[in-house]
């Protein structure tokens, strides 16, 4: 091994507060060295020519959008170019009543005294409604109460090879804890010069749409045999803890709408005791935050010799666990061995008298669909579901929702063969989300040309003749195939130099 260089360490700042952990240094392809770092009241940036010796003054990256800034990271590429992401707040304060959303900004001349900052949104909603811990590790008592950590750490940036921003992060809006997201950017400043032809900027794509959920399917599902047991070990066969889905759905009976939840797991046969599922909502979630709303549980258990169905409050503590307040006995449940499931309901009319904002009544959304089971005492099996999508109540029976596949029709090619590009026809009796593709002869998907929601009539679609990473691919055979409403319609081109 080398002998370390024994030469003094060197400030790199001393005139702003340092307000949290982790202080980011990133080494740009020219060997600038830069460094990042949060004040609780702003993102700063400062900048290294001499690997390190004499730093830069800092200069402030975050708006006055985001008074509250924590936890940035950054990225360096071609001289100049430094993208950075941190999470961000309207908010004067980091407590219980923060909302958050992750923000960034690229520069292209970032050893510029005054460098100028592309400033966005990453995040397309709230994706943490409490205060952020900025306390590291801590044990939580009733004496040492700790803050908020379901964010983790798991907080990054990346550039890909076209020179487009790539940003990890967490999000625990709709979830028991932080889950982690991944977004990509679609526009703009690329951190690499020679992007695009060398324009440095990159050739904007247009987002994907996000999937239409099928009314038809269970709002929630989950991997089979990923339940743990007192080891914290995967159970590695089908056990009453291994949830496999978790079905929110509507029955009248008579006069009354009951909300009914169904949970399947991978085998029943045995109903353990001392054992609980739970599955969770929230109603008059503004913005869809479910922690902002007013949430529930309907819970089934097994403590005793007759099966227990239950409903109550949920609420978030400030260290980010949930706090179960019992409101009372559920409208009706019963556990189906032989089919492998449980089921609860839930009169709407129970449900009302504990909710201060809008009734729930059909028609009503729901949001923070999460579920999970376990044990009451000792850890001898537990599952969770992550977080859902949304559920509007009664909407299968009210027939708010079409819930019959649609039509579909995929049209020949033209022209076929093609010289440089080529033109399909998709038909759709009823707006639909539809996935369209390209793939080689052995089957490899070579180019995404649709990926969203398109309206009822018909759409034409065009393919440029390029892969996904805009190389033009060679002569051939390919086949064009469209997704929509579990089915799927293919149709072949040739094509041709």
């Amino acid at each position: 091994c080398r002998k370390r260089s024994s030469a003094p360490a060197s400030a790199v700042d001393n005139s702003t507060s340092h307000g949290n952990l982790f202080d980011p240094i990133k080494v740009g392809d020219d060997g600038t060295v830069y460094a990042t770092w949060s004040s609780i009241g702003a993102i700063w940036l400062t900048h290294s020519t001499d690997r390190g010796d004499t730093w830069s003054a800092p200069v402030k990256v975050s708006g006055v959008d985001t008074p509250v800034a924590l936890f940035p990271w950054l990225e360096a590429g071609s001289a100049g170019r430094v993208v950075l992401a941190w999470f961000g707040t309207t908010s004067a304060q980091n407590d219980d009543g923060t909302n958050w959303q992750v923000h960034a900004a690229i520069t292209k001349n970032a050893t510029a005294t005054n460098p100028s900052f592309h400033r966005g949104l990453i995040s397309d909603h709230v994706i943490h409604a409490s205060n952020i811990s900025l306390g590291g590790l801590g044990v939580d008592t009733p004496l040492t109460p700790q803050q908020n950590r379901n964010l983790c750490d798991y907080f990054q940036v990346a550039v890909d090879p076209l020179g487009a921003c790539v940003v990890a992060f967490t999000d625990d809006h709709n979830d028991f804890d932080g889950h982690t997201y991944v977004s990509r950017q679609l526009a703009g400043p690329a951190l690499y010069a020679s992007a695009n032809g060398g324009t440095g900027e990159l050739d904007p794509i247009t987002a994907l749409a996000l999937p239409v959920p099928d009314a038809s399917q269970p709002e929630l599902v989950d991997f089979l045999h990923d339940a743990t047991g007192s080891s914290a070990q995967p159970i590695p066969g089908d056990n009453p803890f291994d949830l496999l889905s978790v079905d929110y759905g509507c029955q009248v009976q008579g006069a009354a709408a009951l909300l009914t939840v169904r949970f399947k797991v991978s085998d029943l046969s045995a109903v353990p005791q001392n054992a609980f599922w739970r599955a969770y909502f929230s109603a008059n979630a503004p913005g869809g935050t479910a922690d902002r709303g007013e949430q529930f549980y309907l819970q089934a258990t097994t403590n005793g010799a007759t099966p227990a169905f239950t409903f109550g409050r949920a609420s978030r503590r400030t260290n980010g666990a949930y706090v179960l307040t019992s409101l009372g006995v559920a409208t009706s449940g019963e556990i189906r061995s032989g089919d492998d499931e449980l089921v609860i309901r839930l009169a709407l009319g129970t449900l009302n008298p504990f909710i201060t904002g809008s009734s729930v009544q059909p028609n009503s959304v729901l949001v923070g669909l999460k579920a999970q089971t376990g044990t009451l005492s000792a850890s001898a099996g537990r599952d969770i579901v992550r977080g859902g999508g949304s559920f509007r109540v009664c909407s299968e029976v009210l027939a708010v929702e079409p819930s019959l596949a649609p039509g579909i029709r995929l049209g020949a090619p033209h022209p076929n063969p093609a010289r440089g590009g080529v033109t399909v026809e998709l038909t759709l009796e009823r707006p639909q989300w539809v996935e369209v593709g390209v793939f080689d002869a052995t089957g490899r998907r070579v180019r995404t040309v649709h990926g969203g929601v398109l309206a009822a009539g018909t759409t034409q679609l065009k393919w440029d003749g390029r892969a996904d990473s805009g190389r033009v691919l060679s002569s051939g055979a390919y086949w064009i195939r469209a997704v929509a409403g579990g089915r799927a319609f293919r149709q072949q081109t040739i094509l041709v130099k």
